[in-house]
């Protein structure tokens, strides 16, 4: 026997969401080919890699921006396949984020005197630069301002 885990009410309001988007897509007047929905290119990864600073702090995952940097071919496109299935499936694997307190002025027995300093993933900001650059496109000529 097949046991489904997802309940008949998670389905239907999974259903009822996905017609509703379904629904506002048919009614936008945005292209479906626009540039926030195409496939991210390899181009548009080594563009951006080469944009990266070097020299900062990597997180939990040990990648820096100078191992980005030194990818061969074949590695640029696995990243580049990665970050298109992250784009098909709406996932973004690169959540956690090493948060270490940095010590402003006075005394160090005072909480009040510290900042939270947050290192994320290199391969996540690399992938919301991605976005981020799509989304800058679009607006500019999907949407400029009046």
């Amino acid at each position: 026997a097949v046991v489904s885990t997802q309940s008949t009410g998670d389905s239907s309001r999974k259903d009822t969401l996905l017609t509703e988007a379904n629904r506002l897509n048919d009614e936008s007047h945005i292209p479906l080919n626009s540039s926030l929905n195409g496939v991210i290119s390899l181009q548009e990864v080594t563009n951006t890699i080469k944009s990266l600073k070097l020299g900062k702090a990597s997180s939990s995952d040990l990648i820096s921006n100078e191992i980005l940097t030194s990818l061969d071919l074949d590695n640029l496109n696995f990243l580049t396949e990665l970050f298109n299935l992250c784009l098909d499936n709406g996932c973004y694997p690169w959540n956690t984020s090493i948060i270490s307190p940095l010590h402003k002025k006075g005394c160090k027995d005072n909480p009040d005197n510290y900042r939270a300093v947050a290192v994320s993933s290199v391969v996540g900001k690399l992938f919301s630069t991605i976005l981020l650059e799509r989304l800058i496109i679009f607006r500019r000529e999907i949407c400029p301002d009046p």
